[in-house]
């Protein structure tokens, strides 16, 4: 049996020229057919990651390692996924935050990462993964379309992302409708080469 990272290397291998063309070609008319009415700062990428949970409270709160518990100490704790979105101007809004756990731990983790100094968070919750879903990714939108009233931001934005299923599911894709955002997902395999932002 193929290990995991074997298949995905795969399948990063299976990127053509042409279809890094084909992006970038399309890429071009949007940006620029749109540059009068899309300027650059209303261009926005999102991108997530994986780690564990401590790595994160190093990070975020400059806590030691000492304060975890002992499975994460031992690198074996639980794990956060951590989103950034920012514009083709480098302006970025504050980070999103997918953690385990029940949705009565919400208010108290947001309340940690203002006090960590992020004015907006978004905090996401997840029973037994931390993995992104469409109820959860149209949670980001709404939070997205309200970061850009929020920061002044005005006019059509394209917000462009991995093409993971819970990027591409009904109920996100009318959010984004309803708040004048054009979603562009990139295809499999491709965003180390082609997006803005790879984290």
């Amino acid at each position: 049996r193929r290990h995991r990272s074997e298949g995905y290397a795969v399948g990063r291998a299976q990127v053509t020229r042409g279809m890094i063309d084909s992006i970038y070609d399309c890429l071009q008319v949007v940006l620029t057919e749109a540059d009068a009415l899309i300027p650059a700062s209303n261009v926005w990428n999102f991108d997530e990651t994986g780690t564990k949970v401590q790595y994160a409270r190093t990070f975020l709160y400059g806590l030691c390692a000492a304060q975890g518990n002992q499975s994460e100490t031992n690198g074996a704790g639980e794990h956060v996924t951590i989103g950034a979105t920012a514009n083709l101007l480098g302006q970025h809004l504050d980070p999103v935050f997918l953690f385990v756990g029940a949705e009565s731990s919400k208010l108290k983790l947001t309340r940690q990462l203002k006090d960590a100094g992020f004015v907006n968070p978004l905090v996401l919750m997840k029973k037994f993964k931390a993995s992104m879903d469409d109820a959860l990714f149209n949670e980001y939108m709404e939070w997205f379309a309200g970061e850009l009233v929020r920061n002044g931001f005005k006019g059509q934005h394209i917000l462009m992302l991995d093409n993971h299923d819970s990027h591409e599911r009904s109920r996100p894709i009318e959010t984004a409708m309803k708040n004048n955002i054009i979603i562009f997902a990139f295809p499999s395999h491709c965003t180390h080469l082609v997006q803005m932002l790879d984290v």
